[in-house]
């Protein structure tokens, strides 16, 4: 035991000379990293996320590389609005794959590296590579849409873009789940005005003062959406794509007359975009 192996007097040594017991025990623990090497080689792969965004359907472009638009027609939405879009940004976190067996493999921790902010802005972001994914045929895939209330924790972010996503304290703490921005028109003639749908914790008001808080982050699970075989050492793709449309669509039409242009305080709003949120993304 390591208490016996050096419970020996150093003069029973000689200067720059080992004991055979010290010397096992190197033995042994380059083995265990020889055989941890080994492990890892053979039995991981790495996947890719995609992140891709569309309009009922058709692809959205940037047109100058820093904004993105659905160009407005008289039926945009089921209302009849005419909208435009300019940004969008959101947190992905919790992601796990789902085996044939149906066992769920968790790829990330509920730490740093735990979740992912996609901006459509920031090329960089719309890609995200997770390491070290167990090897096996997956066909299916969950994950959280924003952030639960381990990961939704004030501070948390230091540094741009992701700080620029914080929630008011006052509102809850904590970050944006979802930013999209953009303009709405109301009937032909009018002028554009601009709306922010904008997600988060929710809050119950009573005399102006929030007296609850509601979590309207979204759990979501693609079972037997695709069949993906990870072999050792390699890396596959997965594309998670979100239809915009579908947030103001389905199951519940958004009215942006109804609704307004600014939700953070509104949890009735955040609770119809919470349920839209099901039918929102897909993956190819």
């Amino acid at each position: 035991m390591p208490t016996f192996l050096f419970s020996r007097p150093a003069a029973h040594r000689q200067p720059g000379s080992a004991g055979p017991l010290f010397r096992l025990t190197a033995v042994l623990l380059a083995a265990a990293c020889l055989l941890t090497s080994c492990r890892k080689k053979e039995w991981y792969g790495d996947l890719e996320l995609a992140f891709s965004f569309s309009y009922n359907g058709t692809k959205i472009e940037t047109l100058d590389g820093t904004r993105l638009f659905a160009m407005p027609t008289e039926d945009s939405v089921p209302s009849g609005q005419s909208v435009t879009i300019e940004e969008i940004r959101y947190f992905i976190s919790k992601v796990y794959l789902i085996e044939e067996n149906g066992e769920r493999v968790a790829l990330t921790a509920t730490d740093g590296n735990g979740c992912h902010f996609v901006d459509f802005a920031l090329a960089g972001t719309r890609q995200w590579t997770i390491e070290d994914v167990p090897t096996g045929h997956y066909v299916g895939i969950g994950f959280t849409y924003g952030l639960d209330e381990a990961d939704n924790v004030s501070h948390r972010f230091p540094n741009p873009p992701e700080s620029l996503m914080f929630w008011p304290e006052a509102l809850g703490g904590g970050y944006h789940y979802m930013q999209i921005n953009g303009k709405w028109l109301s009937e032909e003639g009018a002028a554009f005005m601009p709306y922010g749908l904008h997600t988060g914790i929710g809050q119950t008001w009573t005399d102006g003062v929030a007296t609850a808080f509601h979590q309207n982050y979204v759990r979501l699970e693609f079972p037997d959406a695709f069949s993906l075989f990870l072999t050792m050492d390699n890396r596959r793709t997965l594309t998670i794509d979100m239809d915009v449309m579908q947030w103001l669509t389905n199951p519940h039409q958004w009215d942006f007359a109804v609704q307004g242009g600014a939700i953070m305080q509104n949890q009735a709003a955040q609770q119809i975009l919470k349920e839209n949120a099901w039918n929102v993304f897909s993956i190819h």
